[in-house]
């Protein structure tokens, strides 16, 4: 299958360079989101003249001139791009033919205003109109070189982290939260102002995640304080034993019940006992006799169960007296186990939590710079374009 790079300019494609590779937009939506951001800062896609194209992750390709080095995974044999990679503009070779230019214009510059500062005598005369006309090429190629690279004429020292900045940058898991990367972010090109906003909505998300973190560590600690507090002041101790005194009083209160109901149960035993011997001596009471039995051996039963219950009763409040002591058995073996445990809890959260709160802030002073950054980059394409406006405006008059 045929495949072309989708990238203006770039003419790229497998018929002709077969080694090439050539890598298709990321289902990921955000990684997505940086491709994207970084392809129209610097160009956008070619579109064809008669039909326009529809780009998705089936069918645009971008081939592997548009990627650096670092982009790839280092111990792959063939070429297979990081998770986290995205397009670096221009591609390597045209950068750094860019780069040298420019940092021919600058020492040029530099070299004339050193000459200004300090004249001196010279038997060429520059005033000729080839001289003139040399020089003005000069500075309009200079010129025309600063605006398609869009970033200003730099330093010596500065370019030699140009490629750094341009291929770290758009690649969020590169970007370590130190004054050193801060450095370099402040010295990008304008161009990157997409790759940097996306960079600080990735740090957002993570700064409000860090701040919901920190919530859960503050209740845990609370919850640890608590228990603390609790253990130090034998609070658990002292509840336990209070349930264990309230249980044995219902104990006793049952038992006491129990002994009141069986001294009932046997004078009413008694008193039918006696009737029954008085129904015995009467014989013309033989039918009220029976019925009478009947009565008695029913209310016997009912009574064999109200001892059944009350017994059963009596058996479940003493295992809860057997439980209560267990527990505030273990609780006195235990408590210095505990109280070391919740002291260990305790010391990790707060090791977390006091390197959550650094990690923001290193973010937060990120997000920071990086958002005074876009504004400094909008304000210098602003200029640019103001300035570009006032050179036509002076070619026309």
């Amino acid at each position: 299958m045929g495949r072309t790079c989708d990238i203006i300019g770039c003419t790229n494609s497998n018929y002709k360079t077969k080694k090439m590779s050539y890598h298709s937009l990321p289902s990921d939506e955000l990684l997505r989101g940086l491709w994207l951001d970084a392809i129209n800062a610097n160009g956008g896609f070619r579109q064809s003249k008669t039909r326009k194209k529809t780009h998705n992750c089936d069918n645009t390709f971008i081939c592997g001139e548009h990627f650096s080095d670092d982009c790839y995974i280092p111990t792959s044999k063939q070429k297979h791009l990081k998770p986290t990679a995205v397009p670096t503009f221009p591609p390597l070779k045209k950068r750094r033919c860019i780069e040298n230019d420019i940092l021919e214009v600058y020492i040029h510059e530099d070299d004339e205003s050193q000459s200004k500062g300090t004249p001196e005598p010279s038997n060429r005369d520059d005033s000729s109109p080839k001289v003139k006309q040399a020089s003005k090429s000069k500075n309009k190629k200079a010129a025309e070189i600063s605006r398609k690279s869009k970033s200003p004429v730099l330093s010596e020292s500065v370019l030699t982290n140009v490629d750094q900045c341009r291929e770290d940058l758009p690649i969020i898991s590169c970007i370590n939260y130190t004054k050193e990367t801060v450095f370099v972010i402040e010295k990008c090109a304008p161009s990157q102002t997409h790759s940097i906003a996306g960079t600080v909505e990735h740090l957002e998300s993570d700064i409000s995640n860090g701040f919901r973190t920190l919530e859960i560590f503050e209740i845990n600690l609370q919850r640890i304080f608590n228990e603390k507090q609790e253990l130090e002041l034998e609070k658990s101790l002292k509840h336990l034993v209070e349930k264990k005194e309230e249980v044995q009083r219902k104990l006793a209160n049952r038992r006491e019940e129990k002994l009141t109901k069986e001294m009932a149960w046997n004078e009413e035993q008694e008193s039918v006992f006696e009737l029954q011997q008085n129904l015995l001596n009467d014989d013309k009471n033989t039918e009220h006799l029976k019925e009478m039995e009947k009565i008695l051996a029913e209310r016997e039963e009912e009574i064999k169960q109200l001892r059944y219950l009350a017994n059963d009763e009596i058996l479940i409040i003493e295992g809860e007296v057997k439980d209560l002591d267990k527990r505030i058995s273990e609780f006195q073996d235990s408590r210095s186990t505990k109280l070391k445990e919740l002291l260990n809890q305790e010391s990790i959260l707060q090791i977390k939590k006091k390197d959550l709160i650094k990690d923001l802030k290193e973010k937060v002073l990120t997000v920071k710079v990086l958002e005074a950054k876009i504004i400094e980059n909008k304000a210098e394409e602003r200029f640019e374009k103001l300035d570009r406006l006032q050179c036509s405006h002076g070619e026309i008059n």
